[in-house]
């Protein structure tokens, strides 16, 4: 490759010229090879320019002074070689890709280059598999893979040459299974029959295309070597080929425990995520204390249902679940699990507001990891957008490692756990009855966006007061019709940022005194809460409850006792903002009497599109 400058200079010479003779992909050395100079600019990876090609022959130009491009019908990678970076015209402003009335078999994507010409195309790339792995089954017989298989120069449809999936079961040999051409570029496996339970099957798939030399590609990729064609194979199969399992079915009351059906509660999750659900499936923990060797995560079941749930639940009072060294992320997680429920209690009593009834509280799970991206229990959209629904965190008591490093109590989330985690429609969970200490915010609960907001979630009966010095208390955003209902929180105290809250519906830690704007919370129903001592003694805000402007829906907020928010803010700050202000209470200021729901006066003096104002035993709406 080499560049001529054409314009008149006064020292017209090559600097820095490197030819196609001095060009060795898999070398640096000499310092006229061009890998050389690439290797420099990426000196972490001397391997980052292996994949380059140098060619000798001159590029095809129409002539020296006409740079448009004319390769006849000698096929060129050049055609419809480009990818699409938003660019829709070429120099010449003809259409990319095109140009229009190409009848050469291009014009399938952009043309490398600023020339848009009628070409034939070179496929020298294998053909595009996709599919969905298949999961965790308890069937013993054959299953069937659909996949998609897209090539420029198309993929064969019958014979030898139809795509091919390889399998085995545990370290056995490979068996072949020919695709069924489903029409268009869908194919059907059939394989997989003969296994018994606990069997892992993986598998593979090779394609083929219709080049003339075919080119053969893999999926899984990574690792797969030594392509043949007719049938497509690969000599060295992937590294990490797809894999799933043949689980046994799961339903009943299991001890866990000492000399117990699981003797540890990682057993027990174990078995959960790799059996498929006939009933509803309870783990009774009979010791009074598990310290496991790594955090645990429960995974969604495809059998879970309102009726094959999960329950976990102590026998014993004073029970406490723990990680040796803790965990970076949490000591539980539900990975897009669906009805599953945290039960600490080892009574029967049903939790209600008002009239106020509350569980015994006999299971503590401490997490005393020390980062501070972590939680103690946490509910998580997967990283393939599986949503957690209709789980239940109730009874516990969840205890962090200090308000300055475990970061929620239980929260629900993406799966990564931050103060910006969004989830997907994790939807109707519950966390209700637990204590909370030792965390920079209590519980948390945010969802996707304004179009995909999570609904019913369910945050009652909750204390965190018991440590000082915390962050927040209750964050929920992008939630539509949430109940906060019959919390206590207090405690909350910070000498500098961020500012902080009691309850926060969308607004976070950005309480401004000029925006109300945040991650919109609707048709919320915030009652019957105590909050005091909600304190910023640096220049910050402090709110009991913040509300952000919502463009939509019905909020209601009544019944709720704010004391004790003071701070210092400077200006964009809100200083310090009940922003419920009780005017009338029939019992004692800092009572623990359940004298919220006798009758009160709130006003609510944060603007939002329809609010409902509560004062016993009628109900006002104002807008």
């Amino acid at each position: 490759m080499q560049e001529r400058y054409t314009k008149p200079c006064n020292d017209c010479r090559y600097r820095a010229l490197y030819t196609a003779a001095d060009f060795v992909p898999g070398s640096t050395a000499s310092v006229t090879n061009l890998r050389n100079y690439t290797s420099a600019l990426l000196v972490a990876n001397t391997n980052n320019d292996n994949s380059s090609l140098a060619f000798t022959t001159a590029a095809p130009f129409t002539s020296s002074t006409d740079l448009h491009l004319s390769t006849g019908l000698t096929p060129t990678q050049l055609e419809s070689g480009g990818a699409s970076v938003g660019v829709t015209t070429d120099i010449d402003a003809h259409t990319r890709p095109g140009p229009a009335g190409s009848v050469n078999g291009g014009a399938s994507a952009p043309d490398m280059g600023a020339d848009e010409f009628d070409g034939v195309p070179q496929d020298l790339n294998p053909p595009s598999i996709s599919y969905t792995p298949l999961s965790l089954t308890c069937l013993t017989t054959a299953r069937t893979l659909s996949a998609t298989i897209t090539d420029a120069s198309g993929v064969p449809t019958s014979g030898i040459r139809l795509p091919v999936l390889y399998w085995r079961v545990n370290a056995g040999a490979w068996s072949a299974a020919t695709a069924t051409h489903m029409g268009g570029p869908n194919y059907d496996f059939t394989f997989g029959a003969g296994v018994v339970v606990s069997d892992v099957v993986s598998y593979y798939i090779v394609a083929q295309d219709n080049a003339g030399t075919p080119n053969v590609g893999a999926n899984p990729s990574a690792g797969a070597a030594g392509f043949t064609a007719n049938p497509p194979a690969a000599a060295t199969p992937p590294t990490t080929p797809s894999s799933y399992s043949i689980g046994g079915s799961l339903s009943g009351s299991f001890n866990v425990g000492t000399a117990q059906v699981y003797t540890t509660l990682t057993a027990a999750i174990a078995a959960y995520n790799t059996s498929c659900l006939t009933g509803p499936v309870t783990f009774l923990l009979t010791d009074a204390a598990y310290t496991e060797a790594a955090a645990m995560t429960i995974n969604a079941n495809a059998d879970a249902s309102a009726t094959n749930t999960l329950t976990i639940k102590p026998t014993l009072a004073n029970t406490t679940i723990a990680v040796t060294g803790g965990s970076a992320t949490a000591i539980l997680t539900l990975n897009g699990a669906d009805f599953v429920t945290i039960d600490g209690s080892i009574g029967s009593t049903v939790n209600s507001c008002c009239p106020l009834s509350a569980a015994t509280r006999d299971l503590t799970i401490t997490n005393t990891n020390t980062g501070t991206s972590s939680a103690v229990v946490w509910v998580q959209t997967t990283a393939g957008a599986n949503a957690a629904t209709n789980n239940q965190v109730i009874n516990c008591n969840l205890v962090g490692s200090g308000v300055t490093q475990t970061l929620f109590g239980v929260g629900s989330g993406s799966a990564t756990i931050s103060t910006s985690s969004l989830g997907t429609s994790n939807n109707n969970n519950s966390f209700i009855n637990n204590n909370i200490s030792g965390v920079q915010y209590g519980i948390y609960s945010q969802g996707a966006s304004l179009a995909t907001k999570n609904t019913g979630t369910i945050i009652n009966q909750n204390i965190i007061s018991t440590s000082a010095n915390t962050k927040g208390g209750i964050w929920v955003g992008f939630e539509d019709a949430p109940t906060i209902s019959c919390n206590s929180v207090s405690n909350i105290a910070q000498t500098s940022s961020p500012d902080v809250f009691g309850i926060t519906l969308g607004m976070g830690t950005g309480v401004g005194s000029t925006t109300f704007a945040g991650n919109e919370v609707t048709n919320a129903s915030v009652t019957n809460n105590i909050i005091g001592s909600v304190v910023n003694s640096g220049t910050f805000s402090a709110v009991g409850i913040a509300v952000a402007s919502a463009a939509s829906g019905t909020t209601l907020i009544a019944n709720n006792m704010i004391s004790g928010v003071a701070a210092n803010g400077t200006s964009g700050d809100i200083g310090s903002v009940s922003f419920l202000v009780v005017e009338r209470v029939q019992s004692p200021m800092f009572t623990t009497t359940p004298f919220l729901c006798k009758e009160q006066y709130l006003v609510v003096l944060l603007p939002l599109k329809h609010l409902h104002v509560w004062q016993s035993p009628t109900r006002q709406s104002r807008s």
